[in-house]
């Protein structure tokens, strides 16, 4: 009697995609590393690593003009918004304040609870001022910073054979001469002729008098003012002070053509160096120590050649790092230090740095931790201090994964950035790549790394600002817009009212051989997402015979006093993860991916893994 041969059971193969790092936009969807995504927008890591969903963002106000700025202020116990609008500055509220600005990109610093700006024009200082009002009131004022007043000389006789002692402050026409009186001459030599026709004042034996009081003449051709009475004789101590007047033609237009400015100094931020004049464009300009009204004339200092501009600076460590363009023949990295020589002057020694990679955006320099960051044609780059026979700074990729996608935007030098909540933010045209601080790969064959990154959509910034965790950004067409961090139920997942589309993908897989033909049954493969109080998923299949289909809809809400939508009301209190069968068979291919996505308006949505069930087929043919 024959007996009854009953079939070996398929064995079936699982492939699990349970480490997610960032997206992969360097190579063929088949080529990437399965942690990566080639396709995925709008997502971000969570805490634990995962891929999730990005908030949304409002627009708080709109304004005439594109946005040129966001800036704040915290005085008198709270912060105030800043907003530079095309040719107008206003508080985010709406408060004009002023309505002659550049309309240029600004940059701006805070300083002893004022607002200095730079704006390319002018060199302005915002501040709140008191009124003599019943009851009494503020207001906000903007206007030329009142300029220290350097004394110029010193140890002068009334020839005016002095001691040179501070420089001449680029900002302010005003200065003062201190002079000994030798109790008989009258006439006293100022270190300038042709003064300006503003008041010359005057301390003798420190008694104050000014000019019109009949104490003395003034001379402002010759630049000498004549006393009534000769000054007493002091031994040689100064006794006589004069403050006047001499403005020099272009020494304003030096510092108020500057476009931005940071703070640098000896262990600490002590002076303000500002640069982006296009008259000087290889120059910048430090201030006095803790000074910003003060910019001595000869507090400047050149980096290479003129034929490429100063773009922007860099901390590191005890450095600043000033990073000019490239023009494929100057060094594009300079390094500056600050150092004190023997009678307790501070300077700062300039090295010339690396060639052959430069900036392109001036509004793309930041950095996660201490690692600087700055577009470059190329992608994005840190200034990198390596250490060998010699101490050496190389420059040094930091976003491969992305660089075949980012450097073919238009129009990078627009681009702006933000570093924010441990990520570093890059946008241009309306896309945002986004750096994550907590993940780095090697990303090529060097021995530097990759940030892991991330791609959104429709963040249409090109100015950013960041303030006690909250992100601002200003737009094109005049908005301000602000990122839903104080939001926590669902609506926080829409960009004004409209739907956020986020995809995750996965590689286009072959499982280890592309020869083979595999088969997916309809049932044992799944995604595992994330609990939201209102979630969905879209599962798309792709395989190598075809341009994808959907395998599977589902929502996926948690119920929630606080979210409560009717037209889906659950009672599942459950916040577990929960489990979304793919119920798909699909039938002999070589390779596979596997796309979720939701893009419904005010939903979560969050992946923790994926499982894939095949079995093994014949050969390809």
């Amino acid at each position: 009697m024959a007996q009854m041969r009953i079939p070996a059971a398929r064995k079936v193969y699982t492939k699990k995609y349970a480490t997610f790092r960032g997206v992969d936009f360097s190579t063929d969807p088949a080529m990437v590393d399965e942690t990566r995504s080639p396709d995925a927008k709008n997502i971000i890591s969570d805490a634990g690593g995962y891929p999730e969903k990005r908030i949304g963002w409002e627009t708080k106000a709109t304004f005439e003009g594109h946005i040129n700025g966001l800036f704040s202020l915290y005085a008198d116990g709270e912060t105030t918004v800043f907003v530079h609008h095309g040719t107008k500055l206003s508080t985010l509220d709406g408060v004009l304040i002023a309505s002659d600005m550049n309309d240029h990109d600004s940059t701006g610093f805070v300083y002893e609870g004022k607002l200095y700006l730079l704006d390319g024009v002018k060199y302005r200082v915002v501040e709140r001022r008191y009124l003599q009002t019943v009851p009494p009131s503020t207001q906000w004022v903007i206007d030329i910073p009142q300029g220290f007043t350097p004394t110029t000389i010193v140890g002068a006789s009334p020839a005016g054979d002095g001691k040179a002692l501070e420089a001449v402050n680029l900002i302010s026409a005003r200065r003062k001469n201190s002079f000994y009186g030798d109790g008989s001459s009258k006439t006293f030599r100022l270190d300038a002729s042709y003064l300006d026709s503003a008041a010359v004042y005057a301390t003798v034996d420190g008694v104050e008098s000014f000019e019109g009081d009949s104490s003395f003449t003034v001379d402002r051709t010759a630049g000498t003012v004549t006393f009534v009475h000769a000054p007493s004789d002091s031994g040689g101590v100064d006794n006589v002070v004069i403050e006047f007047s001499r403005t020099i033609e272009g020494n304003a237009d030096v510092i108020n053509k500057c476009t931005f400015a940071t703070w640098y100094g000896m262990g600490n931020d002590s002076r303000v160096f500002v640069s982006g004049n296009p008259d000087h464009p290889n120059m910048d300009w430090n201030s006095g120590l803790y000074d910003p009204t003060y910019f001595p004339d000869t507090g400047y200092t050149k980096f290479g050649t003129d034929s490429s501009r100063i773009m922007g600076y860099l901390k590191q460590y005890d450095n600043l790092l000033v990073v000019k363009e490239d023009n494929d023949q100057d060094a594009t990295i300079f390094m500056r230090s600050a150092e004190i020589d023997s009678n307790g002057t501070a300077y700062f020694p300039v090295f010339q740095g690396v060639s052959g990679v430069g900036a392109i955006a001036m509004k793309s320099f930041g950095a996660l931790n201490d690692d600087p960051l700055f577009l470059a044609k190329e992608g994005v780059f840190s200034p990198v201090l390596t250490y060998g026979v010699k101490q050496e700074r190389t420059m040094q990729n930091r976003s491969y994964f992305i660089d075949a996608r980012l450097t073919k935007e238009e129009g990078l030098e627009n681009a702006c950035s933000v570093s924010w909540n441990g990520f570093y933010l890059l946008c241009v045209n309306g896309n945002c790549y986004v750096a994550d601080q907590r993940q780095k790969s090697k990303g090529n064959n060097t021995s530097s790394y990759s940030y892991e990154w991330f791609f959104w959509d429709n963040i249409p910034a090109r100015t950013f600002l960041e303030l006690d965790g909250s992100l601002y950004f200003g737009t094109e067409d005049g908005r301000v817009c602000r990122f839903k961090t104080d939001v926590v139920n669902s609506s926080r997942y829409n960009d004004d009212s409209m739907p956020i589309d986020a995809v995750w993908s996965t590689k286009m897989d072959d499982d280890g051989d592309f020869m083979l033909q595999k088969t997916i049954p309809k049932k044992g493969s799944g995604i595992m997402i994330k609990p939201y109080s209102r979630s969905g998923i879209d599962i798309y299949v792709r395989t190598n015979k075809d341009l994808g289909r959907k395998a599977r809809t589902a929502t996926m809400d948690v119920f929630d006093f606080n979210d409560i939508d009717f037209s889906r009301l659950t009672f599942e209190t459950n916040d577990s993860p929960k489990i979304v069968p793919i119920n798909m068979k699909v039938k002999k291919y070589s390779s596979m991916q596997i796309m979720m996505r939701n893009n419904a308006l005010n939903e979560g949505f969050g992946v923790y893994g994926v499982v894939k069930r095949y079995y093994v087929g014949n050969y390809m043919k």
